[in-house]
Parts: C-alpha cells; sequence; structure tokens
C-alpha cells in the first residue's frame, strides 16, 4: 500500500512539473472572457430600396453602424459615446469577427432581419485608444432588482396593481455591462420579501432568492408618488437600497417629472430607463480605463485538489479586464501566476468577484524586497467555495 500511494504521489508531482515546465507554461488571451462584452445582439432592421439586392446591403451597413452605437453605449460613459464620431464603414467592417442573421425576411424591394454582430475586442479597444477613450471591459453580475411602489401609506411589490414593477417586466434590460433582472413574483419569490420588507427583509430569505435568481446581488427600488391617475400624473421620488449588507444601505434618490403630454406608461418606462442608465454609469465609473494603465501582479493559489485547481484556473480564465495570464509554476497543492491587467487594483478585484474569486490584501514578503517596485508584495487568489 505504501508502494502504491508514493506511486500516485510521484505521478502527481511529475503531472503538475510537466505543466510548470519552463517557467512560463502558458501564455493566454483573455478574449473569450470578453467575448460576451463584445458581442451585440438582437440588432433589428427595415429597409426599403430599390431592389432586394440593395436593400439588403443597405439593411447590412445600417445594422453594422447600430450594432457599433450599442457597444459604443455599452462600454463608454454615456457622454463619450453620444459625442464618438462613427468610423467609415470600409473600417467598421474590420472589427467584425463575424455576424449572424435572425428572423430574416425578404421581399421585391424589402429586406428585414435582426442581426447578432461579434467584434474584436483588441482591434476595439486600440481603435478607443487611439482616440483617447476612457473605456470599460468587465461586466458586471447580474443584478436582481426589487421595484416596491409607495403611494401615501401603502405600498406595494407583488400587486398587478403595481405600475412600478410592470414597467420593469416591460423593459429592454439586456443590452448594458449590468444586465437586470425581475423576479417573477412566486410563493418562493413572496416567501423571501413581502410587500412590508422592502426595509425589513430577512437576510437570509433575500440572499437565497438572490442565488435562485444567479445573480449577484439585489437591489431595492422604491418609487414613490402621490398619484396614480392617468389625467394626473406626479413626479416620482426613487429610493435606491443595496441589499449586499445584513441591513438595507441607502444609496441615492432620483426624480423623474413628467412630460407635459406623456401617458402614465411612457412616463414609467422613462423613469425605469433613467435607473437602468444610472445602474450602467456607476458600474461604469468603477471600472473604466485608460491606454496608459497597465499593471502587473503575482498571485499564489493555493488547492486541495487537482479538481479545485482546474475550476480555479477556469474562473480565472474567464475573469474580464486580465489581458493575459503567466503561469510561473504549478505543484500539487499551488500555483504562482502572473496576471497582466488594465487599471487598479481595485478594479482588478471587482473583476475577479464576478467570478466569485478573492484577491487578498497584499503582505510583505521580506525575502523579495530587494527585487524591483512591487516584488516585496505578495497577494493570494482564491475562489470563494475554496476558502481556507
Amino acid at each position: 500500500m505504501d508502494i502504491f500511494v508514493q506511486t500516485l504521489k510521484t505521478l502527481a508531482v511529475v503531472f503538475f512539473v510537466c505543466l510548470a515546465a519552463n517557467g512560463y507554461f502558458a501564455l493566454l488571451n483573455n478574449s473569450a472572457a470578453n467575448s460576451d462584452i463584445f458581442t451585440v445582439r438582437n440588432v433589428e432592421v427595415d429597409v426599403t430600396s430599390d431592389s432586394a439586392a440593395q436593400a439588403q446591403r443597405e439593411a447590412f451597413e445600417t445594422a453594422q453602424q447600430d450594432a457599433f452605437r450599442i457597444l459604443l453605449q455599452r462600454v463608454l460613459p454615456q457622454n463619450q459615446a453620444e459625442a464618438f464620431q462613427m468610423p467609415e464603414p470600409s473600417l467598421l467592417q474590420t472589427f467584425i469577427r463575424n455576424f449572424e442573421i435572425d428572423k430574416e425576411q425578404l421581399s421585391s424591394i424589402r429586406y428585414k432581419a435582426s442581426y447578432i454582430f461579434r467584434f474584436k475586442e483588441n482591434l476595439v479597444r486600440e481603435y478607443l485608444e487611439n482616440y483617447g477613450q476612457t473605456y470599460t471591459d468587465v461586466a458586471s453580475k447580474p443584478v436582481l432588482v426589487l421595484p416596491f411602489f409607495q403611494q401615501n401609506n401603502a405600498i406595494m411589490l407583488w400587486s398587478r396593481a403595481n405600475p412600478w414593477l410592470a414597467a420593469w417586466n416591460r423593459a429592454n434590460l439586456k443590452r448594458g455591462l449590468v444586465p437586470v433582472m425581475v423576479p417573477i413574483g412566486d410563493m418562493e419569490d413572496i416567501q423571501n420579501i413581502g410587500d412590508n420588507q422592502a426595509l425589513q427583509y430577512d437576510f437570509q430569505g433575500l440572499g437565497r432568492m438572490v442565488s435562485r435568481y444567479g445573480a449577484g446581488e439585489a437591489i431595492i427600488l422604491i418609487a414613490t408618488t402621490s398619484s396614480m391617475s392617468e389625467q394626473n400624473i406626479e413626479p416620482l421620488s426613487i429610493f435606491i437600497y443595496r441589499t449586499d449588507r445584513p441591513e438595507p444601505e441607502f444609496v441615492q434618490r432620483i426624480f423623474v417629472n413628467p412630460n407635459p403630454d406623456e401617458s402614465k406608461t411612457t412616463f414609467y418606462d422613462r423613469a425605469v430607463s433613467d435607473v437602468y442608465e444610472l445602474l450602467q454609469q456607476n458600474w461604469k465609473d468603477k471600472t473604466l480605463i485608460t491606454a496608459d494603465e497597465k499593471n502587473r501582479l503575482q498571485v499564489t493559489i493555493r488547492f486541495n485538489s487537482h479538481q479545485q485547481w482546474i475550476a480555479t484556473r477556469r474562473a480565472l480564465e474567464n475573469v474580464q479586464g486580465i489581458s493575459e495570464l503567466h503561469y510561473l509554476s504549478v505543484s500539487p497543492y499551488f500555483a504562482e501566476v502572473e496576471l497582466e491587467f488594465r487599471g487598479s487594483e481595485e478594479r482588478l478585484r471587482l473583476a475577479l468577484a464576478q467570478q466569485d474569486m478573492v484577491l487578498s490584501q497584499p503582505h510583505i514578503n521580506f525575502a523579495a524586497m530587494t527585487g524591483p517596485t512591487g516584488e516585496g508584495l505578495k497577494y493570494e487568489l482564491h475562489m470563494k467555495r475554496y476558502a481556507h
């Protein structure tokens, strides 16, 4: 038995040593992790022209411009996206990795379709950087919104009479860096948080709800008004609370005023859009980078089994915002990895957190204090579920 165990240990060591041969055994581009950010779906066009072929050509040109505009709105701050000049069609076509066409309809002079465009991440980054743009290439985990509606002293969440919830259910919430989910309001949802629990919810119950939807966190949105009538639409005050701590924490209050002759439905849809854009911009503010923000950081990853290492490595290779990974060495119980990333260390922490990975605070490596700047700091990295 001792010989058998020793043989297994020897094979494990040989396996990891082979992986780590020559120091840098892998140099990976992280384009797969960013592919969803640079993919734009559901780009709909409907063009009538002199002939079907001409309509199809015009539709493609329109669709690629619309898709790139959506991408700019996704990765740039709003003011930059609005002011950014679109590239010429011939240049824009070089940014496209591939595209798909869905729901295609063709007649003698009309072409109607829905496109999916996948853009070349590195070329888009280079183009934005050449124009001095700040941008982000890190997406957030989905956010679960809980749209409470309060009128006078009455508050509701799950009622069909809740116009705030109805507006969120109508909205298109899939094009930004912060995907937004709206709960369906089934029995489990109602048990997790009730109409009268906007700020007095059960923390563990809400956590189960967030987990069930696969979200990163829940946000409570309390919209208050004094009137709901179609003829007399009153302004909305919207209170935003985060819920990732044991007690709800107030974040921000915004006001939405009705426009003249605006219907109630349009007004509430616009309020949803305002909050949605606010969530997007707040995330961008945390993750924006410029061309010259290039950094390196070396981490130690500890694991108890080959399965833990494989799972951790896969998660790491899916982290957005990391440009390259250098695997310096791997042993049966830990690995040394160098991360190349853009932006601040805090931005890196946010990007890692989206894959449920935790970067430790640095501690001093006194043995390396004589090395280049930064080598005296040691970091550890682990997945939450493998916390030691």
